[in-house]
């Protein structure tokens, strides 16, 4: 069930760009502390590197509370982060090391499929059917676009996301296991989730 008070809009103006680096973080920042250690550093990124247009915001009382990031064909939130911005957030030689940890991440992507770049809802806020008003927000913004299908990743130590994802029809597809590397990221594996438009 989603709670009426809580209104959901494509794209964030910038004003809300520290709040949606926070948000992002609070949800991921585990991915990202292999690759950045520092907590300032990964939001100064974040804020920094943010393409506000591809992702849908959840708003209640003017508040952000919830974001959903995406990319497509015409660009995704996380999208500016480039060596060019590791460089000048973190400096050479970090960068260097942030980057390598990255491209652990990378994932091609098909014609016509949007690809989630995350979902997150602050604390405060879950339970409350904000995480499955996102979700619906984004099915929306596929058909409009006309794409053909939703991809995401969601990872082993995560089962409450999965769990909502399957529950809005979502179908796992691969689950790839990388136990070398849990040291680094804080997890061990991942499974992609695939929904047709429609």
């Amino acid at each position: 069930m989603t709670d009426k008070s809580v209104h959901y809009r494509k794209g964030i103006r910038g004003k809300f760009r520290e709040r949606a680096a926070f948000l992002y973080e609070e949800a991921f920042g585990q991915k990202f502390r292999g690759a950045i250690k520092s907590l300032g550093k990964r939001i100064e990124l974040l804020r920094e590197s943010f393409c506000l247009d591809f992702c849908i915001g959840a708003f209640e009382g003017g508040e952000l509370i919830g974001i959903a990031g995406f990319k497509t064909g015409e660009g995704s939130l996380t999208g500016n982060i480039t060596f060019k911005t590791l460089k000048k957030t973190l400096g050479f030689f970090p960068a260097l090391r942030a980057a390598a940890v990255f491209t652990l991440y990378e994932r091609p992507q098909a014609p016509g499929e949007l690809l989630m770049d995350g979902i997150s809802v602050t604390r405060s806020h879950q339970g409350r059917g904000v995480g499955k008003g996102l979700l619906v927000e984004i099915e929306r913004h596929v058909n409009e676009k006309k794409l053909s299908s939703i991809r995401l990743d969601v990872i082993d130590v995560n089962p409450r996301a999965r769990k909502l994802y399957e529950q809005q029809g979502f179908v796992a597809v691969k689950t790839e296991s990388f136990e070398y590397l849990r040291w680094l990221p804080g997890f061990g594996g991942a499974t992609t989730l695939v929904k047709k438009a429609g």
